[in-house]
C-alpha cells in the first residue's frame, strides 16, 4: 500500500514523502511508519549524537486524498437506543475516532474526542500519533 508520510525534524518545514508500505490498512501503516522513524532516529543518534536531526512523524495519509474530513462508517449493526435517544455508533476509517449519529443528522464525537484537535481527520491523526509516542 502506498502511503504519504508527513514528518518534521524541527529545523525544517514539514516534509511529505510517498513510500510503499507492507501494510493493508492506514492504521497499520501508522504503526509501521512510527517504527520506521524510530529505527532511523536510533541510527541517527548512533552516528551523529547530539548533532543528529531526529524526525517526528506528524501523520500518515493516502496519496492524493483529502484527509481533512473524517471518513465515517457505521459500526453498529442496528440503531442503538440509550435513555430514549436513538443513534448509530460511528468510527472514522482513517483516524479511528468514534462518535454517534443521532437520527439522520451529523456526527456527535464521543466525549474523549471533544477537543478541537479532533474536528479534522488530519489533525486528529497527528495528535493520536504524538500521543501514542509518549507512552
Amino acid at each position: 500500500m502506498r502511503v504519504k508520510l508527513v514528518w518534521t525534524d524541527r529545523r525544517e518545514s514539514d516534509v511529505e514523502e510517498e513510500i510503499d508500505s507492507p501494510c493493508s490498512t492506514l492504521e497499520d501503516a501508522e504503526v509501521w511508519a512510527k517504527e520506521l522513524l524510530d529505527r532511523f532516529n536510533d541510527e541517527e543518534r548512533s552516528m551523529y549524537g547530539e548533532k543528529g536531526r531526529p524526525r517526528t512523524l506528524l501523520r500518515v495519509e493516502l496519496p492524493g486524498s483529502s484527509n481533512r474530513e473524517h471518513d465515517w462508517r457505521k459500526t453498529s449493526l442496528t440503531t442503538q437506543r440509550r435513555g430514549g435517544e436513538l443513534y448509530d455508533a460511528m468510527r472514522c476509517e482513517r483516524c479511528g475516532i468514534t462518535g454517534k449519529r443521532p437520527g439522520l443528522g451529523g456526527i456527535v464525537l464521543d466525549s474523549k474526542y471533544r477537543a478541537k484537535v479532533y474536528q479534522r481527520c488530519d489533525t486528529a491523526m497527528a495528535h493520536l500519533i504524538m500521543k501514542r509516542g509518549k507512552r
